[in-house]
């Protein structure tokens, strides 16, 4: 699944379920070089060696408060979160939305 900016999300994990949006999305061929980080090339050989084929930066509520995380998916179309949690991503479609979502500070009901 190829994700994009803006894009609504339900996510499921260990967690719980909560709604999010994709604040940004890349694969690793293109991941630009940033000064101060480790060297691009390094970092795309990681990605690569765990099966990465897209990164995804998702924004969502927790106690009330804006927060991210990174999903990682691997060439099987699985997610993951960056401690090796599954993770379930339902792209929304139209003006469908949870209710109180259950989240980490409100677990699934």
């Amino acid at each position: 699944m190829t994700l994009h900016k803006g894009q609504r999300l339900i996510i499921h994990g260990d967690a719980g379920t909560c709604q999010g949006e994709v604040l940004h999305a890349e694969e690793p061929a293109t991941l630009p070089s940033i000064s101060g980080a480790p060297e691009v090339e390094r970092v795309r050989a990681a990605l690569a060696e765990l099966g990465i084929t897209e990164l995804a930066l998702i924004g969502h509520k927790h106690d009330g408060r804006d927060v991210c995380f990174i999903a990682l998916e691997n060439g099987a179309g699985q997610w993951r979160d960056t401690h090796g949690h599954k993770l379930a991503i339902t792209p929304i479609h139209g003006e469908w939305e949870i209710k109180d979502p259950p989240c980490e500070d409100n677990p699934a009901q």
